[in-house]
C-alpha cells in the first residue's frame, strides 16, 4: 500500500513537471503558441527602442556598434555606414568576437524593427547591458535620407 501512494505522489509531481516545463511556449493566457508578434511583444519589457534620429546622432558619435542583423544579402544591397552584419540566426554564436565586452553600446536594426526587437531582447538576455533597437530599422534610415553604404 505503500509503495502504490509513493508511486502515485511521484506520477503526480513527475505530471506537473514535464506540464510545467513544455507549458513555457505556451501563451499563459490562451494556452495557445506564441506568434512572432507575440514573442515581439513580450520583448517590449526588456528592450530600449531608439528612432532613426537618435540612431544617426550615436553613429555620428562613434561611440557604438552599429550591428545590422539582416540576412548578408540584405546586408549586400545597402546598410548602414560602417555597421557589422551578423544575421539574427547566427547571433547568439557570432556576438562574443564583435562584442566581447558586455558593456558595448549596440544599435541594431534590420529591414523594420522587428528582428532588431528579437536580437535585442536576445542580447539582453544574454547579459549584453547597453543595447538599443532601432525601430523602423532600414526602411526608416533610408526613408529618411540618411547615408548609405
Amino acid at each position: 500500500m505503500r509503495n502504490k501512494k509513493l508511486f502515485t505522489l511521484l506520477t503526480i509531481t513527475l505530471t506537473i513537471f514535464t506540464f510545467s516545463f513544455f507549458a513555457g511556449s505556451l501563451r499563459a493566457d490562451t494556452k495557445k503558441p506564441m506568434t512572432a508578434d507575440d514573442f515581439i511583444s513580450e520583448c517590449g519589457d526588456l528592450i530600449t527602442e531608439i528612432n532613426v534620429a537618435e540612431g544617426k546622432k550615436l553613429l555620428e558619435n562613434g561611440d557604438c556598434l552599429f550591428l545590422d542583423c539582416r540576412t548578408e544579402k540584405e546586408f549586400k544591397r545597402g546598410s548602414v555606414p560602417n555597421s557589422i552584419n551578423v544575421q539574427r540566426g547566427l547571433l547568439e554564436f557570432k556576438i562574443g568576437k564583435q562584442a566581447p565586452e558586455k558593456e558595448t553600446k549596440i544599435i541594431i536594426y534590420c529591414k523594420s524593427g522587428k528582428r532588431s526587437a528579437l536580437s535585442t531582447c536576445t542580447l539582453t538576455k544574454m547579459g549584453y547591458t547597453n543595447i538599443l533597437s532601432m525601430a523602423g530599422g532600414w526602411k526608416a534610415w533610408v526613408e529618411a535620407g540618411y547615408p548609405v553604404n
